[in-house]
C-alpha cells in the first residue's frame, strides 16, 4: 500500500552519497523532465533522477514557470512510496498564457461588437485577456452597414486597435436612388447631408457640386432650394458634424467648390449660387471676394430685398 514518507534530508544525504548503498530516492517533476538547475546556472539532470545534494536548486520544463527548491534538514521533502523506490514530486506551474487585448472603435461609436459571434458589448470597447489567436469581430449598429474584420495576431503584439467606419443605409440608399434617377436634385442634398453628418465632408461637397452642376447648367432646376439649403448648412453649421476643425474644413471646401462653379459659369444667373458664394466668403473673412461677388450680383437684381440686408452688413454697390 502506498504511504508518504517524510524523510529528514540529512539521513537521505547518507543513504544516496554513501557508495555501497543504490540510490532508491529519486527527485520527479510534474511535467516530468524538467531540469535541474544550481544557483551557478550548472544543470545537475534532469527529472527524474536521484535526489541531488543539499543546496538550492531551479527547476525549469519549457512551458513552466521556474520554481525555486530548497533541500536541507530545514526543509525536508516529501516521499511516495513507488515499487522499489521513493519519489519525491514537484508540480510545475505553467507559464500562464499570453494575453492579448483588442481595443474597439467605430464611427460612429455604440456599435455592438461581436468576438467570433458572441456579443461583448458596445464601442468604443476593450477586449483583454485574450489568447494569441485569430479573431473575427463583428460591428453592427441600427441603420448602419454591418461590417467584419479580421485580427489576426503577429507574435510581438499584445495590444490591437480595430477602428471601423459603419456605412450609413442611407448613404447606400441615396447612392442606389441617383443611380436611377441622376437628374433628381432632392437626392444630391439627401446624400450630401448624410455624409456629412457621418464627417465625409470632401465626398459630401463632391456630390453638391455634381448636382449644382446640373443647375448652373440649367439641366435640373426642381427643389434647386433644398440643395443650396444643404450647402448653406456646412457654412452656418445648422446641424453637427464635427469639431472647429471640421468646421473650418467644411467651409474652405465649399468655398473652393463655389470658386470652380463661378470658373466654368462665369455669367451666371443664378441667385442663389451668388449668395451662398457671399455668404461663404464673408465668413472666412475674406471680405474682399465677398465684395466682389456681390458687385456682380448687385448689377443684376439691384431691387433684390437681399441686396439691402447685404449693404446693411457693410457691402458697398
Amino acid at each position: 500500500m502506498t504511504t508518504k514518507i517524510a524523510i529528514v534530508f540529512s539521513v537521505l544525504f547518507l543513504l544516496v552519497s554513501c557508495g555501497k548503498h543504490e540510490a532508491r530516492h529519486f527527485l520527479d517533476s510534474t511535467p516530468s523532465g524538467a531540469g535541474v538547475w544550481t544557483e551557478l546556472d550548472e544543470l545537475v539532470g534532469n527529472t527524474p533522477m536521484p535526489v541531488p545534494v543539499g543546496g538550492k536548486y531551479i527547476l525549469r520544463h519549457p512551458g513552466c514557470q521556474d520554481m525555486p527548491l530548497e533541500i536541507s534538514e530545514a526543509k525536508p521533502l516529501s516521499f511516495v512510496e513507488d515499487g522499489k523506490r521513493f519519489v519525491a514530486t514537484v508540480n510545475l506551474k505553467p507559464v500562464p498564457m499570453a494575453s492579448c487585448t483588442i481595443l474597439c472603435e467605430s464611427t460612429p461609436t455604440g456599435a455592438e461588437v461581436f468576438l467570433d459571434g458572441e456579443s461583448k458589448g458596445n464601442t468604443p470597447l476593450e477586449l483583454r485577456g485574450l489568447a494569441p489567436r485569430n479573431y473575427e469581430l463583428t460591428f453592427k449598429k441600427a441603420d448602419r452597414e454591418m461590417v467584419v474584420e479580421h485580427v489576426e495576431w503577429k507574435a510581438e503584439e499584445t495590444v490591437r486597435s480595430v477602428h471601423v467606419k459603419l456605412p450609413s443605409t442611407m448613404v447606400v440608399f441615396y447612392r442606389n436612388k441617383l443611380q436611377s434617377e441622376p437628374n433628381n436634385l432632392l437626392h444630391y442634398a439627401d446624400l450630401g447631408h448624410h455624409l456629412a453628418q457621418d464627417g465625409e465632408l470632401q465626398t459630401a461637397v463632391n456630390v453638391y457640386k455634381t448636382g449644382l452642376r446640373l443647375v448652373m447648367g440649367k439641366k435640373s432646376s426642381e427643389n434647386a432650394y433644398r440643395l443650396w439649403a444643404e450647402v448653406d448648412r456646412l457654412v452656418t453649421v445648422q446641424y453637427v458634424y464635427g469639431d472647429e476643425a471640421a468646421i473650418r474644413q467644411a467651409r474652405q471646401l465649399v468655398i473652393e467648390m463655389l470658386r470652380e462653379l463661378f470658373d466654368e459659369y462665369p455669367n451666371s444667373d443664378v441667385m442663389a449660387f451668388y449668395f451662398s458664394y457671399i455668404d461663404c466668403a464673408d465668413t472666412l473673412k475674406r471680405r474682399n471676394e465677398a465684395q466682389r461677388i456681390f458687385s456682380l450680383a448687385y448689377k443684376k437684381w439691384p431691387q433684390e430685398k437681399r441686396m439691402a440686408n447685404y449693404i446693411k452688413r457693410g457691402f458697398v454697390p
